[in-house]
Formats: structure tokens, C-alpha cells, sequence
């Protein structure tokens, strides 16, 4: 007797993975490729752009200048005390872009000779730190700040006055530019006079100015 049953016979899977398969390795190239040409645009083309961008955000450690002890005498009146004072500083770098009748304006404001600073910016032109007004009256400073000036910087420093004048000159002496004693008391006295730098940490721009303060680690310490 003969079996007309039809067989059946095991179904494949209809679906077709191959388009799948070339989507994954197309994106796994296409991830590969943008991965390297980001690399090389970041280690090749932008390396400037990066260098820049570095020298743009630079933390530097800077000191912090303190009060030097007052004198006084057995009556308690001051025969030396210190004030806060502007001291001006270049980057001839920076200034040579600056338009020359704001210089000579500059230079009559510190009664510098004429032409003085333009010297300095050429025969400086390397260098990025040269002082050209030490222990200025505020006042003074102020002034030369509203010229807003590229490349004219300011610090902050102290300068020594004697109310008694060359009265009592011989016994109390006198400090040099730096605030260190030379003679009589400012001298034999020296270690109890001088005050204690302190130090602050800053971030500065490409041009060495400082933006901002981080934090204080060594706060100053002044002698009265």
C-alpha cells in the first residue's frame, strides 16, 4: 500500500542577517575614522591652537609683600611707618603696539625722560618683565592706569616715610628700594622690622597677567 503523505520538511530561518553584519562593520569603521581624524586634528592640526589654550591657564605661585614695623618714639609718634605704594612694570612685548604719544603721556605722568620707555622696548624687545617706576603715590599710579595701557602692569608694594625728616635721620636710618635697612635702627633692627612675605596662589594669561586668585597659602605677616 503505497503512503501518499507529503513530508514536511524543516523551515529555515527566514530572516537575513548579512545587511546587519555590513551596517555593524561600516559603523565600527566609520567610529574608527572619526576617532583617529580626531586625533590627528587634536596632535597635528590644533597643536597651536592647544599650546595656546595651555599658556592661556597657568597656576604660579606669587609672593605677597607685608608691612614693615613702625619706629615710634618714647612718646608713641611715628619716626618711620610704611604705606602702600604702586610699582610699574612692562612687557616690552606687549607695549611696543602702544601708540607712541600714549607713552610719552606715560613718561611725563613718572617724569621719565623722553624716549626712555620706547628704549626700553627696543633694546628689551626679549624680555616680558622690565620695572620702570618703583614706589609711586597711589595717586599717581591711578593715573597711569586710566591711559589703559597692553603690556603696563602694577604691583603692589610698600614705601617708607620719616614724619620727623632728617631730625632724628642719623639714629633711625633708612631702608633701600627693596625695604631693607641701611643704616641705624632700620638696620641694627632689621629682623624685628621686616615683615614676612607671604604667598598666594594665582592663574595667569599668556601674558603673564594674573586673572585671578586661587587661594591664599602663606598669609603675610607685618611687624607693628
Amino acid at each position: 500500500m503505497l503512503d501518499f503523505r507529503v513530508r514536511s520538511t524543516p523551515k529555515r530561518p527566514t530572516g537575513d542577517f548579512s545587511a546587519r553584519r555590513k551596517f555593524l562593520v561600516v559603523f565600527m569603521m566609520a567610529c574608527m575614522l572619526v576617532l583617529t581624524g580626531r586625533a590627528i586634528d587634536l596632535q597635528v592640526l590644533s597643536k597651536q591652537f592647544l599650546k595656546h589654550e595651555g599658556d592661556m591657564r597657568q597656576v604660579d605661585d606669587v609672593s605677597v609683600s607685608a608691612y614693615r614695623g613702625m619706629i615710634k618714639d618714647r612718646n608713641g609718634d611715628p619716626l618711620a611707618i610704611s604705606s602702600p605704594v604702586e610699582s610699574i612694570w612692562i612687557n616690552p612685548r606687549e607695549l611696543k603696539f602702544a601708540k607712541d604719544d600714549q607713552i610719552k603721556h606715560m613718561e611725563k605722568l613718572l617724569n621719565l625722560p623722553t624716549g626712555k620707555v620706547t628704549e626700553l622696548i627696543k633694546e628689551d624687545s626679549h624680555r616680558q618683565f622690565v620695572y620702570i617706576a618703583r614706589r609711586v603715590n597711589p595717586q599717581l599710579g591711578d593715573q597711569v592706569k586710566e591711559l589703559k595701557l597692553e603690556g603696563v602692569y602694577f604691583e603692589r608694594e610698600f614705601k617708607r616715610f620719616y614724619p620727623t625728616g632728617g631730625v632724628s635721620a642719623h639714629i633711625v636710618g633708612f631702608t633701600n628700594v627693596d625695604d631693607i635697612g641701611q643704616e641705624g635702627m632700620e638696620s641694627g633692627y632689621e629682623n624685628l622690622l621686616k615683615g614676612i612675605s607671604g604667598s598666594k596662589r594665582v592663574i595667569r594669561d599668556g601674558q603673564r597677567r594674573i586673572i585671578e586668585d586661587i587661594e591664599n597659602i602663606k598669609p603675610n605677616q607685618g611687624h607693628w
